[in-house]
């Protein structure tokens, strides 16, 4: 491999630059900065300084598939797309200006005559809060198990089983009955539709370029 590998650090995290592809991620395990500096000025391939890159997206995408590369300036994102199918690098930098810099610098790379472009976010582009999916998850299942409840009251349904949170609601969803309980679906629905619409209207903006 060359040795004209590019890099810049944030924190224990790196994202690199080489002729071949993009890395970014969590600096291995055991390793400091100057190891990892010196390995990458070697012309070492930047996947063996990168640990497990889950939390960040993909470690690695060749140059010849990048579609597009995104800066989301609220959120400190370095975002390098490839086909909708896979994971972006998603590289998070603490300073806002030294991510600016590896956006342009990189954008001046790849592709030096696409214009920059504005525009929102998609829900792709930012990792998703565990936190909220795992709420999501529980209402849509807290939902589906009320409404379960109430039909499974009516004649020749077996009753819901399952732990004492889904007893339990299962238990209220029959109380209910199946047009109360299917109205709360309903309201439940129309909940998440709305909270969608409000997060869709107020996206966080972001440059970015088109690669190809």
């Amino acid at each position: 491999m060359s040795s004209t590998t590019q890099y810049v650090f944030d924190q224990d995290r790196v994202f690199a630059v080489t002729p071949e592809a993009v890395y970014g991620g969590p600096i291995a395990g055991g390793l400091s900065r100057d190891a990892v500096a010196k390995k990458l000025n070697a012309g070492d391939d930047p996947a063996s300084v990168i640990g497990n890159a889950a939390a960040t997206g993909r470690s690695r995408i060749a140059r010849k598939h990048i579609r597009s590369i995104h800066w989301i300036e609220d959120a400190g994102f370095l975002v390098v797309k490839q086909s909708w199918l896979w994971d972006p690098i998603r590289f998070q930098f603490t300073d806002s200006k030294r991510g600016r810099e590896a956006f342009e610098g990189l954008c001046q790379e790849l592709a030096p005559e696409r214009p920059v472009k504005s525009g929102r976010i998609g829900m792709h582009d930012l990792p998703v809060d565990p936190k909220v999916a795992i709420g999501c998850l529980f209402a849509f299942l807290g939902v589906a198990t009320v409404v379960c409840g109430a039909v499974d009251a009516l004649p020749g349904n077996a009753k819901v089983k399952g732990g004492a949170v889904a007893e339990a609601l299962a238990d209220f969803g029959r109380s209910l009955g199946p047009e109360a309980a299917f109205g709360v679906g309903g309201l439940g629905i129309l909940a998440a539709v709305a909270l969608l619409a409000v997060w869709f209207a107020k996206r966080p903006a972001m440059e970015f370029v088109r690669v190809r």
